[in-house]
């Protein structure tokens, strides 16, 4: 092969060669003298390379070869430029004599300094024109002080750094005409290779392709193959002319004509939607009929807490354009009041409140919710006054201080700490809505009802207490949208100059703006407060409260508060679902288990294999504690993160606009409106698509 590969180049080196031999010919003297001694130059520093580097193996083998050809370069510089110079020798050794005066020599020797800093700064420009120096002295830096950042060299461990590899490598890149070469010579192959993957593009799916063939390994095989499948352009094509070609012989003119963006379309969408969603959450396994009712409880009370605080965030940046990273500010301001005030009387701290109605199922005339809303309320009217002239980037900005405050004035203020003390941080041991009634009337009733054997949990009635308060705030929102000052605020989102000028306050229709969507965001919080039975500084972490809210506000759909429903659903999901995972790590019997031990051996063997091939074991001991492959598991809490955002992600894919986007109002010529179909087509068409997805939800 080496013999063909000579053969085949043999021309090209030939014509190298005679080209090389001219340009040395044609050169000045100067030029032939500055030849010479970079050809020694090359000759006896790679020579030396040559003698210290040493080694067995392939790596070795090629280093050699290389050292060997820039020998040959540089002996063949000294041969060229000592042969031309021959001729010249007389004129370097003995130049030739003129008479001149003392002022004639002064300035041939003024003439001759400037030569030989002209000739010094041409040397030193040829060499930096050849070598990286650069490179050069780390290299000799990384060589000299190898067994000191070794980690084999400091305890005792099969891990490198490859340090003197590396030195080479940088070496063998400081020659800059090598990597000119280099460059020229894999042009070729370059552009050929990009129109390769170019034309491959167009055919193949790269994604698709490589999640599928993880997933096959992970003997995940029927959505292995199926995204194999899809990863072919050319089959998804043809499969979607042919959808395209039948569709053309069905009549479709009974669907909304604008799909999701219509009235008809969204709420038929929600539905479909919601469906889904309940069914997955009944399909959560649970141990008992009361861990899972306790579970469908939980999650109605999330979906409802999420739900009322994404309403809150929609009403201020879905609809009036104030982006709002502080929801949680509001909510953790009505978390706080409620507790507080419901801690009882002969607790540290307490004022011994009813949490909704005092007087009526307490002695006490106070209401702790009433003073929540009423408070969070005030808090959203005076955060309008200082923020008046802010933009909308600096207004995030303030509102995410806003909920720092909180969550740390909850570490140092003793005042916002009752029930338990005043050394213990947070709230708790606080009363909650109606639960003497509760557990002294109607819980086992009500666990008689569902088929418990024993007394429902208090999470049934938190739950009916949710879904009352969402529906009725569901229904006042929607009522204050539709009506003129919910269009002024849409106005005031798109141009707020043009809504000055029609003769609209933007300042004061802000204010109550805010003001509502706080009110609204405390109540929220203090249903957030009594699902816990405790208020913590962890209540108002960033991670575990706006993160959350903004999720479920982008993944269901700006100024639209069905979609805040149906991404507050997916958002509340992911607790029940990913402590099902934690909790099927360790069971066996679980339908789970596998499903967390493929979690955990695809991100062993990423973090092992693959990030240890430039990591040493020293950095997966640091952060694992290990590099036992049965021991490094992922941590839950960052990968529920993780989901979430790739759920944020593929909701955004399917829709920019989110799952369910806003529905604009078209005025319709009562002229034109053509008889539409009855209401009892659309619920026998909505249980139809129920049915079909519950079936396919269930072959899954």
């Amino acid at each position: 092969m080496i013999y063909f590969s000579l053969a085949h180049y043999q021309t090209d080196m030939k014509l190298y060669i005679f080209d090389v031999y001219f340009q040395v010919k044609d050169s000045s003297i100067e030029q032939k003298r500055i030849l010479f001694g970079s050809g020694f130059l090359i000759l006896f520093l790679f020579y030396g390379l040559d003698y210290l580097v040493g080694g067995l193996g392939n790596f070795y083998l090629a280093l050699d070869y290389i050292f060997l050809i820039a020998q040959l370069f540089g002996l063949l510089m000294i041969l060229f430029s000592a042969i031309f110079l021959v001729g010249d020798l007389g004129l370097i050794i003995f130049p030739a004599k003129k008479s001149s005066d003392s002022a004639e020599a002064s300035i041939r020797m003024s003439e001759k300094s400037d030569s030989i800093t002209s000739k010094f700064d041409k040397i030193w420009g040829e060499i930096l024109h050849r070598f990286n120096l650069l490179f050069i002295i780390v290299a000799l830096l990384l060589l000299k002080y190898e067994p000191s950042i070794e980690p084999s060299s400091a305890r005792d461990t099969e891990s490198t750094l490859y340090v003197t590899e590396i030195a080479y490598i940088l070496i063998i890149f400081s020659f800059r005409d090598l990597i000119r070469f280099i460059s020229k010579a894999i042009e070729p192959v370059q552009k050929v290779l990009g129109e390769f993957i170019k034309i491959l593009g167009n055919h193949v799916n790269f994604q698709a392709l490589v999640f599928g063939f993880l997933l096959v390994s992970f003997n995940h095989l029927f959505w292995g193959f199926l995204l194999l499948l899809y990863s072919s352009n050319d089959l998804v094509k043809s499969a979607s002319d042919w959808y395209s070609k039948r569709t053309k012989t069905i009549n479709l003119d009974f669907l909304p004509k604008y799909g999701r963006a219509s009235e008809r379309g969204s709420w038929f969408a929600f539905f479909c939607f919601l469906v889904i969603l309940i069914f997955i959450a009944d399909w959560l396994p649970s141990v008992t009929k009361f861990t899972k009712t306790m579970q469908i409880s939980r999650i109605i009370v999330l979906v409802c807490i999420f739900s009322i605080l994404a309403i809150a965030l929609n009403l201020h940046t879905g609809f009036t354009g104030m982006t709002n990273f502080g929801v949680i500010f509001f909510a953790g301001i009505g978390a706080i009041t409620v507790a507080i005030l419901t801690v009882p009387e002969e607790r540290p701290g307490g004022h011994g409140w009813a949490p909704i109605l005092g007087g009526v199922f307490t002695n006490n005339f106070g209401s702790a919710i009433l003073a929540a809303v009423f408070v969070s309320g005030l808090a959203g009217w005076l955060l309008a006054y200082p923020t008046a002239n802010l933009r909308m980037d600096y207004f995030a900005i303030v509102t995410i201080s806003l909920g720092e405050i909180v969550r740390i004035s909850m570490r140092a203020e003793p005042l916002l700490r009752a029930g338990t003390g005043t050394t213990a941080i947070g709230i708790s041991l606080y009363n909650l809505p109606l639960e003497h009634w509760w557990e002294s009337t109607m819980d086992d009733s009500v666990g008689e009802w569902l088929y418990l054997g024993q007394a429902a949990p208090y999470t049934v009635l938190l739950a009916v207490i949710a879904l009352v308060s969402f529906a009725f705030i569901w229904l006042v929102v929607e009522m204050i949208q539709a009506s003129p000052w919910g269009r002024i605020l849409r106005a005031i989102r798109e141009d707020e100059e043009v809504t000055m000028h029609h003769g609209h306050n933007v300042f004061q229709h802000k204010a109550m703006c805010l003001a509502l969507g706080a009110a609204i965001g405390g109540f929220g919080g203090a249903l957030w407060a009594w699902l816990n039975s405790s208020v913590l500084d962890d209540f108002i972490n960033p991670i575990n409260s706006t993160f959350l809210i903004w999720a479920a506000f982008i993944v269901g759909g700006r100024a639209n508060n069905r979609g805040m429903v149906i991404g507050a659903f997916i958002i509340a999901l992911t607790q029940p679902f990913f402590n099902l995972l934690s909790a099927a790590r360790g069971d066996t019997d679980s339908m789970f288990h596998d499903y967390i031990s493929d979690i955990d051996g695809a991100f062993g063997w990423f973090f092992l294999d693959i990030m240890g091939l430039v990591s040493s074991d020293l950095s997966m001991v640091e952060v694992f504690g290990t590099t036992d492959p049965e021991k490094v598991v992922v941590n839950m809490t960052y990968f529920k993160l993780m989901l979430i955002g790739i759920v944020i992600l593929s909701s955004l894919l399917i829709s920019e606009r989110g799952l369910l986007p806003e529905v604009p109002k078209r005025p319709e010529n009562p002229d034109l409106i053509e008889p539409g179909i009855p209401w009892f087509v659309w619920v026998l068409v909505a249980a139809l698509v129920i049915i079909i997805e519950i079936v396919i939800l269930g072959v899954i």
